[in-house]
C-alpha cells in the first residue's frame, strides 16, 4: 500500500473519531506530516527535519522532540500509538471498528480516545514531533 494512501487512510480515522473535536486543526497537522512525508519520499527528509527544526513549516512552530514530548499518553507510548494508526488505516476502519480493533491489542476505547486526543494537541503545536511520528508510522510493523 502507498505512503499516501496510508496517510489518507490516518487522516480519515482521525477525522472520524469524536476525540478530534477541532478537525480543522486536526486536517492542519496532518497536512504537516503529508508535507513532511512528502519531502522525506523526494529524498529531502534532512530539509524536512531542518524546516520543522526552524519552525518554517507554514503556521507552526517549530518544537522539539524531547522526552516530554515523548511521554506516553494513557500509558501508550508514541511508537504504539503509531503501530495502531497504521494498522486502522490499513484496514479502513471507522470509529468504531478503530474502537474495536484496539480493544483487540489491549487497549480501552477510553484510552484510544485519550491517544488520539492527546497525540493531537501535541502534534499541533510542535512540528519536530509531527516530523518524527511521520517516520515512526512509515516504519511501524503491521499488526
Amino acid at each position: 500500500m502507498g505512503l499516501f494512501k496510508q496517510i489518507k487512510q490516518m487522516k480519515e480515522v482521525v477525522a472520524e473519531a469524536p476525540a478530534v473535536i477541532a478537525q480543522a486543526q486536526a486536517l492542519g497537522a496532518q497536512a504537516q506530516q503529508m508535507q513532511a512525508a512528502q519531502m522525506a519520499q523526494a529524498g529531502t527528509l534532512a530539509n524536512a527535519q531542518q524546516l520543522a527544526a526552524a519552525g518554517a513549516l507554514p503556521g507552526t512552530t517549530a518544537g522539539v522532540v524531547d522526552a516530554t514530548a515523548l511521554e506516553p499518553i494513557a500509558g501508550h507510548s508514541l511508537e504504539m500509538f503509531a503501530q495502531l494508526s497504521k494498522a486502522i488505516a490499513s484496514r479502513g476502519l471507522d470509529k468504531a471498528g478503530a474502537d474495536a480493533f484496539a480493544q483487540t491489542q489491549g487497549i480501552s476505547a477510553a484510552d484510544y480516545q485519550a491517544m488520539c486526543d492527546g497525540w493531537a494537541a501535541r502534534f499541533k503545536g510542535n512540528t519536530a514531533l509531527a516530523v518524527h511520528f511521520g517516520n515512526v508510522y512509515q516504519a511501524a510493523p503491521q499488526v
